[in-house]
């Protein structure tokens, strides 16, 4: 047994959690509370241990010593590897077959001969249907193997000063156009933003986002903002956040899904609404660490290496400090937008009195 490379742990407010990145994101791993036993045993798991050893350095750190004790601990290590195993973030070189190499998808020897291309000093991050993502010590080399012309291209790790003209973007071919976002995503993360899968609004000066899974409807609760015919739809599916001064703006890019909606102006956010389907309309109050999971789980920046993740949630967490978040249960009727507006409505009266 031996802990995965894909995950890192991070405490978030007081609470231990593994979180995922590189190909775990890929194969749909989430993050994963733990307890201060996991944690104990995820520390030690950094060398590959069996379940016997595991259980005679939990016993010797819990002060364990009688037959009964230990036996209930091992049982206990058992399940809870069990669970992490199938989490992904725990290796079990004798599960089905499948050694850390194949799980972590991170060896020399899988990235060797992608495209008949030798990569013998790369390192793979990422391998999806749509996506392949090769480190190479001076630069990044993405692969897009659904594309029909635009089919890899290079994004050297000096680019990060790089200046982008989003108008020429905006107007390439759209294959270039599409990947062009990962390095513009590269680019806001060396000036600590995010990008966030939602729709955005602006109503009364300030930017409102709704986030959530695809086919949640964001889009459809956004557009019933616009009835009022003042506020329009900033972005139909992808913002970038950041801050400036303690305050979040969001910063317009072009990438906007199957919308077609964009604005390339800076704005300010007045807050991040987290929708989820519901019988009946109805806004719960989100804690800090609800906060900072529900926006990085909706975050769409590369998250393909360690450093990329801890740079996401350092951000997301200044975020959460400094905008309005919550949650909207609702279905898809116009009550929805009524509830939704008046919480709108009394924040920014708190707002104005602050």
């Amino acid at each position: 047994m031996i802990r995965s490379s894909l995950f890192i742990r991070h405490k978030i407010e007081k609470k231990d959690y593994l979180l995922p990145f590189g190909q775990a994101i890929v194969e749909r791993r989430h993050p994963i509370e733990i307890n201060d036993t996991v944690a104990f045993l995820w520390d030690i798991l950094a060398e590959d241990k069996t379940i016997d050893e595991l259980t005679d350095l939990a016993a010797k750190h819990y002060d364990m010593k009688s037959d009964e004790e230990i036996s209930s601990l091992h049982a206990d290590i058992k399940v809870c590897l069990d669970r992490l195993v199938k989490d992904g973030a725990v290796i079990d070189d004798n599960a089905s077959g499948r050694g850390e190499k194949a799980e972590n998808s991170d060896g020399v020897s899988f990235a060797t001969e992608a495209h008949g291309k030798d990569r013998s000093c790369s390192n793979i991050l990422i391998k999806a249907k749509d996506l392949e993502v090769y480190e190479l010590p001076d630069s990044y080399h993405l692969e897009f193997p659904v594309f029909e012309e635009y089919k890899s291209a290079d994004y050297k790790k000096s680019d990060i000063e790089k200046d982008y003209d989003l108008e020429k973007i905006a107007k390439a071919p759209r294959e270039e156009f599409l990947a062009s976002r990962w390095f513009y995503g590269l680019k806001g993360l060396s000036l600590k933003r995010i990008f966030v899968h939602s729709v955005s609004i602006l109503y009364q000066g300030e930017l409102w986002l709704f986030a959530a899974p695809a086919g949640t409807g964001k889009s459809t609760h956004a557009e019933k903002w616009l009835a009022d015919g003042e506020t329009k739809i900033i972005n139909g599916d992808l913002n970038m956040l950041g801050l400036e001064a303690d305050k979040v703006y969001a910063y317009g890019t072009p990438w906007c899904g199957t919308s077609g909606i964009y604005d390339l102006n800076k704005y300010p956010v007045g807050g991040i609404v987290f929708l989820a389907r519901a019988g009946y309309e109805h806004i719960e109050e989100m804690t800090e660490e609800e906060k900072i999971l529900a926006l990085v789980s909706r975050t769409v920046s590369p998250i393909w290496n360690k450093e990329m993740l801890e740079s996401i949630l350092d951000t997301a967490g200044k975020i959460v400090d400094n905008t309005i978040m919550c949650r909207l249960y609702c279905t898809k009727n116009d009550s929805a937008y009524v509830t939704m507006k008046e919480y709108v409505d009394c924040q920014k009266k708190v707002n104005e009195k602050n």
